[in-house]
């Protein structure tokens, strides 16, 4: 799966950085892009086109053909789409890692690397309902202990460029958010089922966390989650 996925992601990013691009263009590019690592010497229209409605099913997002503007595509526009493509660039740029050794020594990660660990301990703590055990220390003054809290994990969001998980701690019994790059620590809790709510949609746990249980929407200055950063960042994504 990884080389037809590669291809298609190599697709989306060509469109996009393109903003408006012609299919001749593509076919030029795809003969000398290192994706094609088979040596191809041509992007048949067909296989073109069905790769355009593969993105669409895989990903939502839809490369359409401009007529009227010398039949140039380019991906349309909606709302979410910038962050969208942001977290595709992100999955092209690790499966080529997985290609690539010579570029995997050539890259080095700071606090990123530690955000995606920290992706999949959530992902396999939402899928199998874990209650994970939180430290965090990002912004701390050095002689402040670092804050630390369990957390039912209901949903991961990507906001302005920044992940947030959202869940709900239960020794304070609210809903909250969580910068994934301020958490130095992560246990996830084998013996520490939870009962999600799913009744709960990623709208409403949105919505209380952004409100507060008392309705409160200002700055709150709580030492023990990040809403007022995900209020800031949410206020920076309307």
């Amino acid at each position: 799966m990884a080389k037809p996925l590669l291809r298609y992601l190599w697709l989306i990013e060509t469109v996009s950085r393109a903003g408006n691009i012609t299919y001749d263009e593509i076919r030029r590019k795809w003969m000398d892009s290192p994706v094609n690592d088979l040596g191809e010497t041509d992007y048949p229209k067909r296989t073109f086109l069905s790769h355009i409605e593969e993105i669409k099913a895989l990903f939502g997002l839809s490369i359409l053909c401009d007529r009227r503007n010398d039949y140039k595509y380019h991906i349309a526009s909606e709302e979410s789409d910038s962050e969208r493509i942001d977290l595709i660039g992100t999955m092209s740029l690790s499966l080529k890692l997985i290609e690539n050794q010579d570029l995997r020594e050539r890259i080095r990660f700071t606090a990123w690397d530690f955000c995606n660990r920290h992706i999949q301990v959530f992902l396999d703590a939402m899928e199998r309902k874990r209650t994970v055990w939180i430290t965090s220390d990002y912004a701390l003054s050095p002689d402040t202990v670092a804050k630390t809290t369990w957390l039912q994990p209901y949903f991961l969001e990507y906001v302005n460029h920044t992940w947030f998980v959202l869940g709900y701690a239960p020794s304070r019994k609210r809903m909250e958010a969580h910068r994934l790059v301020g958490i130095s620590a992560l246990e996830l809790r084998e013996d520490l089922p939870f009962i999600r709510n799913d009744a709960l949609s990623f709208e409403d746990v949105k919505e209380r966390i952004l409100s507060g249980p008392d309705g409160h929407t200002g700055r709150t200055n709580d030492p023990f989650d990040d809403r007022d950063d995900y209020r800031l960042f949410n206020c920076f994504n309307k």
